[in-house]
């Protein structure tokens, strides 16, 4: 628990050469927070669970099963299930194998709000936003219905420990709040165009073994095409930080 108070600091938290086990990876998750586990519809939309609360993401050509996000091309910049009330803060990955010349980036939306105009931050310091997901927007999964959550609006500006920054999926971004849509379009317009600048990225060029944990509030993360994804295996958790500080 002391070790993953850095997520608090780094926002995206990297160990290399590990060697572990499903059971290993659910333990060290559970250890920070609760780990959000299959429900009866996972079940008829095939998604296939590597373990209680591990997702497989890839590796269909080895295990002849359907997996979450296994397309070829771009995994583009997104959240985890930003219209979801109850969505868990925390994204585990954990690279099994045959993940050695993929790559994963996040945008560190700290940085990036730190420097807007204040104008533009006294405009969006109480703005909420309706998030959803589009097929085709950041990926075609089938596993996803298209929706917009107009039941659960969500801020823009948030913070997590002791960070301030934007909330900011844009792709999964459709309204805000009270707006028309093209007041909507050219605020999303300009700060997606503002945070997508190298010097708020991160990339992670992966090799089999490396754990990357990352918070979904300040970050959001891209999987840049990669021809191998039939083979290449990720275990994925979705979990809560609740029980770092306990």
């Amino acid at each position: 628990q002391d070790l993953f108070k850095d997520i608090y600091k780094y926002q995206v938290v990297n160990f290399k050469n590990q060697d572990i086990t499903t059971k290993d990876f659910l333990r060290i998750a559970e250890c920070v927070g609760t780990v959000q586990k299959a429900k009866p519809e996972d079940g008829e939309r095939n998604i296939v669970w590597e373990d209680e609360g591990i997702l497989r993401v890839g590796g269909d050509d080895i295990t002849g099963k359907p997996s979450l996000f296994s397309h070829k091309h771009d995994l583009d910049w997104h959240a985890n299930q930003p219209s979801n009330p109850n969505r868990k803060e925390l994204i585990w990955l954990y690279a099994y194998s045959g993940t050695k010349g993929s790559r994963t980036s996040w945008l560190n939306n700290v940085p990036a709000y730190d420097d807007l105009p204040q104008d533009v931050k006294d405009t969006i310091e109480n703005l909420y936003v309706y998030c959803g997901f589009k097929s085709g927007r950041y990926s075609d999964t089938k596993f996803f219905k298209d929706h917009i959550d107009r039941d659960n609006p969500v801020k823009l500006v948030q913070s997590f420990g002791n960070h301030k920054g934007l909330f900011f999926p844009f792709y999964q971004i459709f309204e805000v709040v009270g707006w028309s849509e093209k007041e909507s379009n050219d605020l999303i317009e300009y700060l997606q165009n503002h945070i997508l600048q190298e010097k708020y990225m991160y990339h992670l060029d992966w090799n089999d073994g490396d754990i990357n944990v990352a918070e979904q509030i300040l970050t959001i993360h891209k999987r840049w095409h990669f021809e191998g994804m039939g083979k290449r295996i990720l275990w994925r958790i979705a979990s809560g930080h609740e029980k770092i500080n306990d």
